[in-house]
């Protein structure tokens, strides 16, 4: 794959469009290979309410469609979650879809994710004021990007709560 379409990820004119926002982590986690019961460590680079990105720290390869298991921390919260490989490639990256997600384990997860959209538009705020301190920005610009952000990494997260506490 050339990386412009993995599963839920698809490009139109130039943005990437998905199901859920994704957020950028560092955390390191186990893959389990279910057929096989083989553990990989590997290190999971995103993560959004219906799956993640993970990236095996030795060579790996996997094809799309495999059932996986995947254990890892996001935010202190331990996670483990069965999962179904969406892509993998060339540089020991997986996308990984989550199924089967207990109700109560999914609204751990939207908590979480909750929590990771408050600190990206805590982030964006802090940043946009140090630009229009530096001046670099115009105040009016700020306020609309500061709200712009703010969709984009709230409206996703509390709909998945919205759903799950239904659900």
């Amino acid at each position: 794959m050339d990386g412009t379409e993995h599963g839920e990820c698809f490009a139109a004119q130039g943005q990437e469009l998905r199901a859920h926002q994704r957020f950028s982590v560092d955390e390191d986690s186990v893959l389990l290979l279910v057929e096989h019961g083989m553990p990989v460590k590997a290190r999971i680079v995103d993560l959004s309410l219906t799956g993640c990105r993970a990236r095996a720290y030795d060579r790996f390869s996997i094809k799309a469609g495999r059932a996986i298991e995947i254990t890892f921390k996001a935010n202190g919260i331990d996670f483990r979650f069965n999962g179904i490989v969406q892509w993998s490639d060339e540089h020991n990256y997986l996308g990984i879809r989550f199924v089967n997600i207990a109700d109560r384990r999914k609204k751990d997860l939207a908590e979480v994710m909750k929590e990771m959209a408050a600190d990206a538009a805590a982030r964006a705020a802090t940043l946009n004021t140090l630009l229009v301190e530096l001046h670099v920005m115009e105040p009016a610009h700020e306020e609309a990007e500061e709200t712009a952000v703010k969709q984009l990494v709230g409206a996703d997260v509390e709909q998945a709560a919205e759903a799950s506490d239904r659900g």
